[in-house]
């Protein structure tokens, strides 16, 4: 139903111009070296032309250009301008930039390229040719014969979108405030922050007391703080740019190296009647948050457009010296001194060192630290206290990967056939345990403890770091093992054993099976998702269930699955213990029963579920936790206190909002926003530290205007990003390729990465995102599960003339809307007194048919419903809807051609 001209290609002229063109080289090939040359070179031109237009036509943008020119083809009229906006913008991503270029419809100069002085004049090309497309559908004055009908909202009612506010890769250490703009005459509807951080705070808003937040557990590369902070919304104002939110993070402990932020975000999400909230203008001011203790500070910047002009103002009081880094470039360096300082640096001097092209659609990282102490950011000794849980009932005699009571081929660790499907279970387990020991102790400070459990808990290990007697443990594991299942059994013993733990040190739970739990340790009773009533503390169980293949489906086993799941809640409140659950064989896919079960363990753990009856795959799932738990266990960008001198260094402080900042001018994209509403929202998290990739489906008929993904690096560094699609594989992000050579710990860490140029790369459906960490190009640390997509969406709200039909009256529509409301029996335009009925609902989407006003809102509405459900995303009052019809040859071959031609010259 979308307006869309049809392009004819003149292939038998084109072909008639390469053969002159061919002739006139072979004839003058004898003569001059230089003609054949600027023959190629002009044939390359062409090529260019031709493959520039193509471009335009197949992505559509050559109708809504021909759209806005038939529209009203004066000069300097709205229409005009905004088609000369969006030709110049495309055509400036797609030729290079040594080419000129003019485009032109039916003689009309819609845009050329001569005013730009970074591009060559016309008249003093050397070389110059043309392509040309016939477009079919565009024209105006033709006799009548039928009608045709365009809509444009003229305003909004309303509009559901988000304002976010980040924080760096790492920030502190010490209290952190950072500030927040938000548009004026809002509604706020609902407010949410996600961090990573070191220790529990007090939130303030502009001053005011929100809530405590206590110390939580910590995850190394994830958010440890997700909390609906809707409650505070009264103490979020609408003050505009210039006054705007200030959040501040006040840490409630008294241990420095704890008061810090890997990461994160604030979002307040509010309706508005305003189209675009998000304008370009050609200027960004870069804040950095406030710092009270340490500075010690790792982000990133992106300026979305060629940088003409940039300037810093950097305020701060320290007595030790203070430096910053933008990208690998020292900026500054200044010796400590007891009042404050403020260093500025001009745009000559900026961007003579750093260059425009460094800082210009670049994710930048920058870097603000105390230099005295630079050298002394290390890695501290492992923190993680672990204990691994194995399964040794009857079962794990049986093969890996078949679903029955086969006794499974008993194997050394050596074995070349280990990972086969007839491997004996526990033969896998026991060699997967102590690849598992392996790994954690390979981080000085780490500890493992050992539980082995079948229907009573059959043996266990203190919590130790003496790697010899762990191992000789797992080999003492029996390798013809006999009893039940008794899952909260192990969990229960292994919270006795983190008794031997301390506050401060990270505690995690390996919960490993291969069937269903059969035995309950006390009979807890359990509400979903983790309401738990009763003691069920037990190590030693209670019959319940036989735990065979037969009991995956069925209530048989109840008590028994409520008692491990409630153990595992018990863990996690009592110890702050995180517990992941491991299905090892073919319960994982099998077993509904077994599924459930440790799936509500990890999620009442605070933990991840894994899964597979895949050798291979199990091994990777014990080499992934490992590797999830050593980046937890210690910090490369927290500065450690030692020694003495270091009482004065706590009391230095980053100013923040309004005194330091980074300041740019920018080139903006020349891309005309006319008719669009912006929207901006948030993906689900990418759940998948072990491919680090996300999946991000975009509507059709919408554009990208910005994207950027989140990552939570913890200590290390985020290095990489790619988006696959449909169309391209590109690698939009590789620190070590922007800086090479560079130490990472010089570098600032981003917490987002913007992909550049995001209304060309990203496309309509989906595109893959794989974003990555390290502490070099070859050193990888894998990413998070809670990193995902923050983008903003263009969504037009005109439609360019549709169908021919032959009648142009209205209806009588019935609209529903994603929020809930409904719009009855309403007369589209206001002036309709017929009686057709019209519907866009989710029950009823019809009868617009058959006339070109209906057609035309039709359109609209179902562009402005981005999930294609029947209900209109954007609230819009239809009295706003503005219309033009008019007429035209009844068969559509007939209304135009119209020739456009695109001229390109170097």
């Amino acid at each position: 139903m979308e307006n869309r001209g049809y392009a004819i290609l003149l292939d038998s002229l084109m072909a008639l111009i390469l053969i002159l063109i061919v002739a006139s080289t072979v004839i003058t090939i004898e003569h001059s070296r230089t003609s054949r040359t600027e023959s190629m070179e002009y044939t390359k031109l062409h090529y260019m032309s031709e493959d520039a237009l193509d471009v335009l036509n197949k992505n559509g943008i050559l109708d809504e250009i021909a759209t806005l020119w038939a529209a009203n083809s004066t000069p300097g009229s709205e229409e005009m301008q905004n088609a000369s906006n969006i030709s110049s913008y495309y055509l400036e991503k797609i030729l290079p930039p040594n080419a000129g270029y003019a485009l032109l419809i039916e003689g009309d100069e819609i845009t050329n390229s001569s005013g730009d002085p970074q591009r060559i004049v016309e008249q003093k090309t050397s070389s110059k040719t043309n392509s040309v497309r016939l477009l079919v559908g565009y024209a105006s004055g033709l006799p009548t014969r039928g009608l045709v009908a365009r809509a444009a909202l003229s305003n909004i009612k309303e509009k559901t979108t988000s304002s976010f506010l980040y924080f760096g890769g790492f920030v502190g250490q010490g209290n952190i405030s950072q500030t927040m703009t938000l548009p004026e005459n809002i509604t706020i509807q609902e407010a949410y922050m996600e961090l990573n951080v070191g220790d529990g705070f007090d939130l303030y808003i502009n001053g005011n007391f929100c809530r405590n937040l206590p110390a939580p557990g910590a995850v190394g590369m994830s958010a440890n703080i997700k909390e609906d902070i809707t409650a505070c919304n009264g103490l979020i104002d609408q003050r505009g740019e210039s006054s705007p939110n200030l959040f501040e993070i006040r840490f409630t402990g008294d241990n420095i190296s704890r008061q810090y932020i890997g990461g994160g975000f604030i979002e307040v999400r509010y309706n508005t009647s305003e189209m675009d909230t998000s304008p370009e203008t050609g200027h960004m001011r870069f804040y950095f948050p406030q710092i009270e203790g340490i500075i010690n500070y790792y982000s990133s910047f992106y300026v979305p457009g060629w940088v003409d002009s940039m300037t810093s103002n950097i305020s701060f009081k320290n007595n030790y010296t203070t430096f910053m880094y933008i990208g690998d470039k020292l900026v500054f360096s200044v010796n400590g001194s007891s009042t404050a300082q403020t260093v500025e640096n001009s745009s000559i001097e900026l961007l003579n060192l750093l260059g425009a092209s460094a800082v210009s659609e670049k994710t930048v990282p920058i870097r603000i630290g105390t230099g005295d102490l630079y050298y002394s950011v290390t890695r501290a000794l492992g923190d993680a206290d672990v204990i691994l849980i194995t399964d040794l009932s009857g079962s794990m005699r049986w093969r890996i990967g078949y679903n029955d009571s086969t006794q499974g081929v008993q194997r050394n660790c050596d074995d070349l056939q280990l990972y086969d499907n007839d491997t004996r279970r526990v033969s896998l387990a026991k060699c997967l345990d102590k690849d598992f020991i392996n790994a954690i102790m390979n981080t000085s400070g780490n500890r493992v403890g050992l539980v082995g459990f079948s229907t009573n808990v059959d043996n266990s290990h203190n919590l130790s770091d003496n790697e010899s007697s762990l191992i000789d443990h797992i080999n003492n594991y029996s390798d013809l093992p006999v009893g039940g299942t008794c899952i909260c059994c192990a969990i229960n013993q292994a919270i006795e054993l983190l008794q031997n733990s301390t506050p401060t040190r990270r505690k995690y739970i390996i919960v490993m099976t291969d069937g269903v739990t059969g035995y309950h340790c006390g009979g807890c009773s359990l509400t979903a998702p983790c309401n738990c009533g009763g003691v069920c503390s037990n190590t030693v169980g209670t019959y319940e269930c036989d735990g065979n293949p037969s009991d995956c489906d069925g209530t048989q086993c109840d008590t028994a699955i409520n008692d491990s799941i409630c153990s595992s809640k018990r863990a996690h409140d009592v110890m702050n213990a995180t517990v992941h659950s491991i299905g090892f064989g073919p319960i994982a896919t099998d077993c509904s029963n077994a599924n459930k079960t440790l799936l509500r363990i990890a999620e009442c753990g605070n933990g991840s579920y894994y899964g597979s009856e895949n050798a291979s795959e199990l091994a990777e799932i014990y080499a992934s936790i490992a590797g999830y738990i050593i980046n937890a266990s210690y910090y490369s960008q927290t500065i450690a206190l030692t020694g003495t001198g270091t009482e004065n260094l706590t009391g230095s402080i980053l100013y923040g909002y309004p005194q330091s900042y980074l300041d740019f001018t920018y080139t903006a994209p020349n891309a005309s926003r006319y008719g669009l509403i912006s929207l901006t929202q948030k993906s689900d998290r990418f759940n998948d530290p072990i491919n680090c990739v996300g999946h991000i489906t975009i509507p059709e008929n919408v554009n990208v205007s910005e994207m950027k993904v989140t990552s939570y690096s913890a200590e290390f560094w985020t290095d990489y990003l790619r988006i696959d699609n449909s169309l391209i594989s590109q690698e939009v992000y590789k620190l070590w390729e922007q800086y090479p050579g560079t130490p990472y710990p010089l570098l600032g860490d981003p917490y987002v990465v913007n992909v550049p140029n995001s209304e060309v790369v990203v496309k309509a459906g989906v595109n893959d995102l794989t974003i990555g960490t390290g502490n070099s190009e070859t050193e990888r640390t894998n990413c998070s599960i809670d990193d995902r997509a923050i983008y903003t969406l263009w969504i037009r709200s005109l439609v360019g003339y549709g169908d021919i039909y032959p009648s142009s009256e209205g209806c009588v529509w019935d609209i529903e809307f994603e929020d809930g409301s409904l719009i009855d029996d309403l007369q589209i335009p206001a002036g309709y007194v017929g009686s057709k009925n019209c519907s866009y609902t989710s029950s009823l989407i019809g009868g617009y048919e058959n006339d070109s006003i209906n057609d035309a809102v039709y359109r609209l509405l179902s562009g402005l419903d981005l999930d294609d459900d029947g209900m209109v995303d954007i609230l819009i009052d239809p009295s706003l809807i503005e219309f033009k019809t008019m007429s035209t040859g009844g068969v559509r071959s007939l209304w135009g051609p119209v020739a456009v031609k695109l001229v390109v010259w170097m």
